[in-house]
Order: structure tokens, then C-alpha cells, then sequence
């Protein structure tokens, strides 16, 4: 229940209690820029069955599990949807579904919810699908749109919702020592040495690139230090989470990408998982990586 975050997202959950419970205000739109926070969809299910069900948390308690809420978890009560990437993308039907699923009037006075789990996932058709269904907000519709960082996601589209911060996972912050200054040593090897970096890094695949889950590990961990460059350089500050010692080092690959540059090297993170469960030969991945990261086979 929502009252589980009252002191992990205690700004969250203050703001949320001070607003939709007490003052009865709600928003047609909101953005949490979730920052690492690993359990960010289920609190926007949470927050979303504060807003669908009427009994909900109105003496700051929860409402013994009612049918609604019931039928929240289980993904069946008609007036909430979760909508998620479709592969690697969320797509433009997806939103139309959604749309042809939310045009008739509800059957009840209840709000009808929608979460957008993974914003930065938007082909382009959807998000402009997207913006549109913001623009020209219908009553008593609400969305909840989550992402790792708010400028992953169109300016268009942010500027339409409310937008709160996460607090990041503690878990997310301890990350292994190692792990981290060789993620940080291939990230500066890419930057310098493009395409070199293969020999440079054969050491590091040897030591703890052992398995597909150390690979993934790797991936999350080097996509989590270019957003933290991106963030630094779109906002001039560092975003709180485990690359927090490393300002110098951001500073350094800032200037040597521009914001859609980096944003090129994350897209290209993003699609690694896939490609690791489709590819048994991880040397060769990791080689194409470098590439790919690099700019090619000549950088």
C-alpha cells in the first residue's frame, strides 16, 4: 500500500497525501523521474489505487484489500492500465488501445489511471500519439508516466505533468568497488581510445565478465554513468547515485559528447540485454559494443 513509502519517498508521499487526500487537487498528468529507484512501479500502483478506489487510504490506512485494489494487482479492473515496451519500444498502438479502451465514460464516478512504465521508451509515433492525449486531457483521465530521468523523455510532453524525483535505491548506491572503477575505467577507455579499447579491456572480461548475468550487471551500470553525464551536463549537478566519486571523470566525457551523442551511446546500452540472451559468444559482443560506442570501426 501507499503508506509503505511514506518514509522511503517521503517528499513523494507528503506531497501526494497534502494534495489528493486532504485538498482533494489532482493533476490530469504526472511524471516520476524514477533515478535508480527500484521499486518505482510498484509505488505508482500504489499511488494510482489511491486515486481509483474511493475508500483508499482515507484514514491513512489501506482498504483491506477490496475488490478494486484486487483488481488492480491482477491487471483486470477496466477503469486502470499498465502499459510497458512492447520489445524494446513502446508503440504507437499500444497508446491507441489505450485511447479506444478509455473513450466510453465510465461506468462509475472513479478516475481512470493509466501508467506509462518506461517514457523514455516512446517510439517517435507514440509519443507524438503521447503528447496529443495530454494536450486534449479528458476528465477524470489521469496519467502516470515513469522514467529514469525526465530529459529521456520529450520537453513537450514533461512540461504537460507535475514531475517529482525519486530518492534512489540504497542498494543502487553500495554497488561493488570493482565493478564500478572498471565501468568507469572502459567508459574513459571509449572516450579516449575509441576502438583500442578492445585490446585495453581484455583483462576486465576475463575477471569479471565470467556469465551473462555479470554482462548485464556491466551494461546497467555503464547506461547508469552516461545518464549521470547527461544529467550533469544538461543540469550542472550530479545526480545522487553511486558515481557519485567520480565527478572529474563525468566532467571529462561531458565535454567530449554533446547531449544527442550520449544519447546515441544509451540507446545502444538499452539494447544489449536482448542481444546478450539471443548471443552465446560474448567476446564478440562486447567487441561490437566497443564499436558501436566508439563510432565505428575507425575511431
Amino acid at each position: 500500500m501507499f503508506e509503505d513509502y511514506r518514509e522511503i519517498q517521503k517528499n513523494f508521499y507528503d506531497t501526494m497525501i497534502q494534495s489528493i487526500v486532504n485538498n482533494q487537487k489532482v493533476n490530469h498528468a504526472y511524471f516520476i523521474e524514477t533515478n535508480g529507484y527500484e521499486d518505482s512501479l510498484n509505488l505508482a500502483i500504489s499511488f494510482a489505487k489511491i486515486l481509483i478506489c474511493t475508500s483508499h487510504h482515507t484514514n491513512y490506512n489501506d482498504c483491506k484489500n477490496c475488490s478494486i485494489c484486487t483488481q488492480v494487482d491482477a491487471g483486470s479492473y477496466a477503469n486502470f492500465k499498465l502499459i510497458e515496451p512492447d520489445g524494446l519500444w513502446i508503440k504507437k498502438e499500444q497508446l491507441l488501445n489505450l485511447q479506444i479502451d478509455f473513450k466510453t465514460k465510465s461506468l462509475d464516478d472513479h478516475f481512470r489511471v493509466y501508467i506509462i512504465n518506461g517514457a523514455d521508451r516512446l517510439n517517435k509515433a507514440a509519443a507524438n500519439s503521447m503528447l496529443k492525449f495530454l494536450e486534449e486531457p479528458e476528465e477524470n483521465i489521469i496519467a502516470i508516466l515513469l522514467a529514469p530521468h525526465r530529459y529521456q523523455v520529450l520537453k513537450t510532453i514533461i512540461s504537460r505533468c507535475q514531475i517529482f524525483q525519486l530518492i534512489p535505491s540504497s542498494s543502487n548506491e553500495k554497488a561493488d568497488t570493482e565493478m564500478l572503477s572498471n565501468v568507469v575505467s572502459f567508459c574513459m577507455s571509449i572516450e579516449e581510445s575509441g576502438t583500442k579499447t578492445i585490446a585495453f579491456c581484455s583483462q576486465i572480461w576475463d575477471n569479471i565478465l565470467n556469465s551473462k548475468e555479470t554482462l548485464l550487471e556491466f551494461n546497467q551500470l555503464l547506461l547508469d554513468l552516461y545518464e549521470s553525464v547527461l544529467h550533469y551536463q544538461l543540469e550542472g549537478s550530479l545526480i545522487q547515485n553511486k558515481f557519485d566519486s567520480y565527478l572529474d571523470e563525468i566532467k571529462q566525457i561531458a565535454k567530449k559528447n554533446s547531449s544527442t551523442q550520449l544519447l546515441n551511446k544509451m540507446e545502444i546500452l538499452y539494447k544489449i540485454p536482448k542481444k546478450v540472451q539471443l548471443n552465446s559468444n560474448q567476446t564478440l559482443l562486447i567487441d561490437k559494443l566497443i564499436i558501436d560506442l566508439s563510432g565505428g570501426v575507425n575511431a
